[in-house]
């Protein structure tokens, strides 16, 4: 496995992806960022 750095235009799409789908069948709808976490 390659672990590299989020490139913002490489990676959005599946993100918004990812994220879509781990709400698909969630209770918590009211918990949906529409902007990328920061992280150090």
């Amino acid at each position: 496995m390659h672990i590299r750095p989020y490139d913002h235009e490489k990676d959005h799409k599946g993100w918004v992806y990812t994220k879509a789908l781990s709400y698909l069948f969630s209770p918590f709808f009211d918990d949906f960022d529409r902007e990328n976490a920061e992280l150090d």
